[in-house]
């Protein structure tokens, strides 16, 4: 927890410098500077080398910072990967969801909290891929996880806590939401959330027996508010999928619009000569 508090207080100070000397530019980075500034997340939490690279992360372009960070939860250091998972939630960028789900394979508890909570995070936005690799994913942990992590934001989401409203509609939280969630999200209330779905994920099989078991045991994990608000994230997914429409085929339509301005082409095909033959059916007289 010493990660999360530590880069929310960093990132904290540069929107606070940010609104006494305006925006901040986001100035493109290195690929030199940028493997730097990822070693960097593995030094304690309180130096100076730490500092800078949260903040440079947090400064930099997105089309930078995010692939960077989501390559480093792939790194063997698990500070590197925690930092990496909290930089994540705070930029909030849908295309983090999916790595982080698939590094909940990691060994390092400290680390699948982490994404947990980095997931949480995103709110109802990251309900769909929680549900589609609970559905589909052969990895027993995955699978455990992603549903321990749709109860968090079910249980969460439609009531009247601190930045509730936003998960609900899956923006970014500010940063005092984000601090103010460390609380429902502790590392107790994490291990009883992983303890039910582990129970409810013993009991399963695959294909459609899990899809129909998660949705007959919804009310184990969740109330009457947090079903509706699950169920309609799981049919907006459903939805999507089955409209896909197949690109319409290219159909020639010639254009006419040209010819009626310009003055036809002369015609320089060979004419056939004159004949005394065709002379006499003109002229029947001669």
């Amino acid at each position: 927890m010493e990660v999360v508090t530590k880069i929310l207080v960093y990132i904290e100070a540069v929107e606070g410098l940010s609104e006494i000397f305006g925006t901040i530019p986001k100035n493109p980075r290195s690929q030199k500077k940028i493997m730097g500034l990822t070693s960097d997340l593995a030094s304690s939490p309180d130096t100076s080398e730490f500092l800078s690279a949260c903040t440079h992360f947090y400064s930099m372009p997105k089309t930078q910072s995010v692939p960077a960070l989501i390559s480093a939860l792939e790194n063997l250091n698990p500070q590197i990967m925690e930092s990496a998972a909290v930089l994540l939630g705070v930029l909030h960028d849908p295309r983090a969801i999916n790595p982080l789900i698939r590094a909940f394979k990691s060994k390092h508890l400290p680390v699948t909290d982490q994404l947990m909570r980095t997931l949480f995070w995103f709110g109802k936005r990251s309900v769909p891929g929680l549900y589609e690799a609970f559905i589909s994913t052969e990895s027993y942990k995955i699978r455990r996880d992603s549903l321990a992590t749709i109860s968090l934001i079910s249980n969460y989401a439609p009531k009247n806590y601190i930045g509730a409203h936003r998960l609900f509609t899956g923006k970014a939280l500010t940063i005092e939401e984000y601090r103010g969630t460390l609380e429902y999200l502790s590392a107790r209330d994490l291990q009883e959330f992983r303890e039910v779905s582990e129970s409810l994920s013993s009991e399963i099989e695959e294909g459609e027996t899990r899809k129909s078991f998660f949705l007959a045991n919804l009310d184990l994990f969740s109330d009457d508010e947090g079903i509706a608000f699950i169920e309609k994230q799981i049919k907006k997914e459903v939805i999507s999928k089955c409209d896909e429409k197949l690109p319409r085929p290219k159909v020639f339509r010639p254009d006419f619009s040209c010819s009626r301005n310009k003055k036809a082409l002369p015609d320089n095909t060979p004419k056939k000569p004159v004949t005394v033959l065709s002379t006499r059916r003109k002229n029947p007289n001669k």
